[in-house]
């Protein structure tokens, strides 16, 4: 089987061959026509090949809302296995039986990986997502000069694993900062930085798991870069490029402020209330995942 997942550098969509390679071994070895779509909101992008024979959907998840981003709800042919997927409201975008939704694969990730136990070192980290990070690079500035310590989704899988339990709580922007943080029973508290996060894809998750998406939110930050970009951009209509550098300067003293603001809502954060999938719960779902796993395995 060839696994086709989203390969930017995302801790939650780096995670799939780890996962995918525990669960069916030599199979995604063989090189016999057959696509599986792993873990991540991918369903949207996602085709069949012209050489594929069996599309096989385990555990993927489709986001509503900007189709430049996530995609268009695909048309589902006679290639197309579906397994099992993410949610409700994938299933229901799909045009399939509410049956099929049972959750992300990530939640697998406690009885599928060895991770070591870890001392904890952190009373809280935050982990952003992808996207707010690539907009502001002083997050683990900012962040760790409350005393928060600070999760890089673009690392090394392994590596952002063990620092999810070297925490007591964790304060997740990336939504599968939250799916992991309840696979190893790790409380945790959703912020929301950028107002481009897709709620429809969180929600989804969440309502497999008995939860719902009320995140924390705050200001959107900027870099200069970014901000230079964005001018630059806005200027060019009026040729007017080369004074990028006079909003940007205004912007940023405005920003100056707004940092100030963030600052003070990530202290108050610290008191929210945390989010834990129940640990009877997450057994049921890792469950019907296993055995979903094993459907799989009798089509190939």
């Amino acid at each position: 089987m060839e696994l086709l997942y989203h390969k930017g550098e995302n801790f939650g969509d780096a995670i799939n061959p780890m996962i995918f390679d525990r669960l069916f071994g030599a199979l995604m070895e063989e090189n016999d026509g057959i696509e599986i779509l792993g873990i991540g909101s991918i369903l949207g992008h996602a085709r069949p090949s012209k050489e594929c024979k069996k599309f096989i959907v385990f555990s993927s998840g489709f986001a509503g809302g900007d189709s430049s981003t996530y995609g268009s709800v695909p048309e589902l042919n006679d290639k197309f296995e579906i397994v099992c997927v993410r949610g409700k409201k994938t299933a229901k975008a799909l045009g399939i039986e509410e049956t099929y939704a049972i959750a992300d694969g990530a939640l697998l990730v406690s009885r599928l990986l060895d991770i070591p136990a870890q001392e904890k070192k952190y009373k809280y980290s935050y982990m952003p997502h992808v996207g707010s990070m690539n907009l502001y690079k002083k997050w683990p500035e900012l962040v760790e000069s409350l005393g928060i310590h600070f999760i890089d989704p673009t690392k090394d899988p392994m590596q952002v694993l063990k620092e999810m339990k070297q925490t007591h709580v964790l304060m997740t922007e990336a939504m599968h900062g939250a799916i992991i943080a309840d696979s190893i029973q790790l409380p945790w508290i959703p912020i929301k930085t950028n107002q481009s996060i897709n709620e429809f894809k969180w929600n989804d998750y969440l309502e497999t798991v008995d939860l719902v998406y009320l995140p924390n939110e705050t200001r959107t930050l900027y870099s200069k870069e970014v901000l230079k970009g964005v001018f630059k951009k806005k200027l060019q209509k009026f040729r007017l490029q080369a004074f990028s550098f006079l909003p940007t300067f205004l912007y940023q003293i405005i920003q100056n402020f707004k940092v100030k603001k963030v600052k003070r809502n990530f202290e108050s954060f610290k008191s929210k209330p945390t989010y834990k999938c129940k640990a009877d719960k997450l057994e049921e779902l890792q469950d019907k995942l296993l055995a979903a796993a094993e459907r799989v395995k009798g089509m190939v």
